[in-house]
């Protein structure tokens, strides 16, 4: 699906778990520069853990020019205790905010695993990924028509 060549999209990436994220961070930019979005439109933007997303995406989406999409990914990963439950759930909920103040697209591209073995496994991983692909078909259509009823939206501001 080509997209208009103005589009910007921003990638926000959590420095933390860097063997995940940055499989994520070069996803995320194959997956734009496939549907038309030259590189000029994507700017990669890393912030030091998953919880800083929602901050960064709220003054992105708040600034000029708008972005067409946030795309905001990141590992949180499980320690010793359950705080990555409730990081987890933080960041879902201040970049679904994000989302719904600014009428601009979020995604929330963060994984969320109780351990990074399945990253290690060549098995898992393919798994994973080609469930991720397939998804991926349908969520980039979705992803597409939001970001071009909000630039609509956006337009008749």
């Amino acid at each position: 699906m080509p997209t208009r060549p103005d589009r910007r999209f921003v990638i926000l990436a959590s420095e933390f778990n860097p063997s995940i994220t940055r499989g994520l961070v070069r996803g995320a930019s194959d997956a734009l520069r496939r549907h038309g979005v030259p590189a000029r439109g994507i700017r990669l933007i890393w912030v030091p853990g998953a919880f800083e997303l929602p901050v960064v995406a709220a003054r992105i989406a708040a600034a000029r020019p708008r972005p067409s999409a946030v795309i905001a990914v990141g590992a949180i990963l499980r320690g010793e205790t359950l705080q990555y439950e409730v990081l987890a759930h933080a960041v879902a909920q201040g970049l679904a905010q994000v989302a719904v103040s600014s009428r601009i697209p979020v995604t929330f591209g963060v994984v969320v695993a109780t351990t990074s073995c399945c990253w290690r496994c060549p098995a898992a991983s393919r798994a994973v990924w080609a469930s991720f692909k397939e998804r991926s078909k349908v969520c980039w259509r979705v992803f597409a028509s939001s970001a071009a009823c909000c630039a609509a939206a956006n337009e008749t501001r």
